[in-house]
């Protein structure tokens, strides 16, 4: 009878156990923070800092300072092409030019003689020398618009290696750009833009690039020195920003397209070089072979390897292929 009971009480402790193993298996196996692959839609863009100003501006220069003797603008006036802006006083401008020149200490530093000299059709002998008769009656605007500076004085030469006036066509803005050269080669004229005040509080205003320039400046910030290429954005809305400030903007340089995109952690490299990712199925963990593409705001595009859906593991460089693991999802409390 006692065996009988031992026998029994045995069988029933090699069940327990039994019961028992999976719950200790599972506990023993490792806990992995895994996410879900999934398609969305990317377009690659390029963000830079600009300035805003005024669209098509028409600049009016003259070839020699004058003193204006009527102005008939001011600044904000709208105009027409053709439409007087301000006469010249010609005595005025030849006396001053004229004693400007007899007392060479008090020349203005803007008054260039040999440029002088050759717009008014002269050698430059003497004050005498110049033709005078060069200097028109009147100036008038160029294009259609609204007048945004005016320079000229009726007391004084100007400093005419400025516009006498501007015209702007519209009261439309731009941004001006200065793209690193490493990466204006994606930016063509035409591409879609939207432009956000740098304080990131104003709403974001679209536009589109309508300039990309032939020649590349040299732009200096503090002692360093890098090669950048003056782009125009301009806006769609109407004078949404303080003309001169700085915004930021994006630069679309593709259409939109369908991804797949994995967070940067996901993604290591064998020995041979090749990008790989850490999937789980059915409980254990498959080594999968991607091929990457843009890098997103959150990770990598894959081109190859995945199509989504797939549960993807995160930080897993202690698995190894095969291996039986636990998932918890990313955001959840362990």
């Amino acid at each position: 009878m006692k065996r009988k009971i031992t026998a029994l009480i045995l069988t029933i402790c090699f069940m327990g156990a039994a019961a028992l193993a999976p719950s200790i298996l599972v506990g023993m196996l490792p806990t992995v923070t895994v996410t879900r692959t999934e398609q969305s839609q990317y377009r690659a863009s390029v963000q830079c800092d600009g300035t805003v100003a005024l669209t098509d501006v028409s600049s009016i220069y003259l070839q020699f300072p004058v003193v204006a003797k009527s102005i008939d603008v001011k600044p904000g006036d709208y105009v027409v092409k053709g439409q007087r802006l301000f006469t010249i006083d010609k005595d005025a401008t030849v006396s001053a030019i004229t004693q400007a020149l007899s007392q060479s200490a008090a020349i203005p530093a803007f008054l260039n003689l040999e440029g002088l000299a050759e717009a008014l059709g002269s050698t430059l002998t003497n004050s005498g020398a110049f033709d005078f008769s060069a200097i028109p009656d009147a100036v008038y605007s160029t294009e259609t618009g609204y007048v945004r500076e005016l320079n000229v004085s009726t007391s004084s030469l100007f400093n005419y290696t400025q516009p006498a006036a501007t015209v702007s066509e519209e009261q439309r803005q731009i941004i001006k750009l200065n793209v690193p050269e490493n990466i204006i080669y994606q930016i063509s004229v035409g591409d879609e833009a939207q432009v956000i005040g740098n304080n990131g509080a104003d709403e974001t205003v679209s536009g589109r690039v309508t300039r990309v320039a032939e020649t590349a400046v040299t732009v200096f910030s503090g002692l360093n020195q890098t090669k950048a290429v003056e782009t125009i954005v301009t806006l769609d809305a109407k004078n949404h920003y303080i003309n001169g400030t700085t915004v930021k903007v994006t630069i679309f340089t593709e259409e939109a397209r369908t991804i797949v995109s994995v967070p940067y952690e996901a993604v290591d490299q064998n020995e041979q070089g090749e990008e790989f990712v850490r999937c789980v199925e059915n409980g254990k963990v498959v080594f999968r072979t991607v091929t990457t593409g843009s890098e997103t705001e959150t990770g990598f595009e894959v081109l190859e390897g995945l199509t989504g859906g797939e549960t993807l593991v995160l930080n897993g460089q202690d698995l190894k292929e095969g291996q039986m693991v636990l998932c918890r999802w990313d955001g959840e409390t362990p």
